[in-house]
């Protein structure tokens, strides 16, 4: 991944006022769901309508059980929920629908993804964005990474 160098000005802390510095990440793209679906079918033998059709299912499921107030488990992609803060009052009668706060939807990740975590590396790109910086043994910007260790990339296998 790489990051670049942003400033703002501080609204709140110690720092408020002054202009801070922070990184952010570069987004890099948006993988389609056209190109995952043909991904997915290029790696098997379903068809690029059944990966389609089995994803749109998969979605309506997912919706579906959260707002029953499930949680749903989906293997190496994580635990999905939907939950919410609430206000605090010291009177029960006075907690009711209009206490609760925003709902989100929360994501536990699963072992997977925590060590797909682990295995990010950052690269510091500068400024002016022309010049990519590594730091450490980190690949540089034109090292392409494989984000399945152990499988060739464009194989599946």
């Amino acid at each position: 991944m790489n990051f670049n160098l942003s400033k703002s000005v501080a609204k709140v802390g110690q720092n408020k006022g002054k202009v801070v510095y922070f990184a952010k990440p570069e987004k890099v793209r948006t993988i389609s769901f056209d190109e995952v679906v043909t991904d997915i079918s290029d790696a098997g033998s379903l068809t690029v309508g059944d990966v389609r059709s089995a994803i749109e299912r998969l979605s309506y499921i997912l919706r579906r059980e959260l707002l029953r107030g499930n949680s749903v488990c989906l293997n190496d992609l994580g635990t999905y929920r939907f939950s919410f803060g609430s206000k605090q009052h010291t009177d029960p009668e006075k907690v009711d629908s209009s206490s609760v706060k925003k709902p989100r939807l929360v994501v536990a990740k699963s072992k997977a993804m925590r060590q797909a975590l682990t295995g990010i590396s950052i690269n510091v790109m500068d400024t002016d964005k022309l010049k990519p910086s590594s730091k450490g043994n980190k690949p540089d910007n034109n090292t392409p990474v494989n984000p399945n260790p152990g499988v060739t990339p464009g194989t599946g296998l």
